[in-house]
């Protein structure tokens, strides 16, 4: 199995049951995933498409911020060889629609530019975020 059809396997298995956000920030008051949560609810569906997650770390950078409006961190792979092949991408923040949320659009790399780009009130869309839509579908508040 190509490894792109295999991290497709995983989505379509995660899509169906979701992470939970079962555990409480004691400070701001919300509900979140750790990525032990996350390892976890991934195994079975890592092990059936035959993948395995080997961690590298590409430069470390820890910054501790409080904030009043929440935030969100985009985990997201390149492209795929050879074709137009589902790519994975995780979000996560407070301002997420959470509970495993998964819908059926298709982003493009394109989806990601133009949600950056709104958020920070760029107006002209750069190459073909013009024609894509956002990842507002993402959040309990949209952008």
């Amino acid at each position: 199995m190509i490894v792109y059809k295999a991290i497709g396997a995983v989505s379509a298995a995660m899509s169906h049951s979701g992470i939970s956000k079962g555990r409480k920030n004691q400070q701001q008051g919300y509900n979140f995933r750790g990525i032990d949560d996350v390892l976890n609810a991934l195994s079975t569906a890592l092990v059936d498409a035959g993948l395995v997650i080997l961690p590298r770390c590409v430069e470390r950078i820890v910054v501790e911020r409080e904030t009043k409006s929440g935030g969100a961190l985009f985990i997201t792979w390149d492209e795929s060889e050879g074709g137009e092949f589902p790519i994975g991408m995780i979000v996560v923040s407070p301002l997420g629609k959470g509970a495993g949320y998964s819908n059926k659009m298709s982003y493009f790399h394109s989806s990601m530019v133009r949600t950056v780009e709104t958020v920070f009130g760029i107006k002209t869309f750069l190459n073909d975020a013009a024609n894509q839509a956002d990842l507002s579908d993402l959040f309990t508040n949209g952008l």
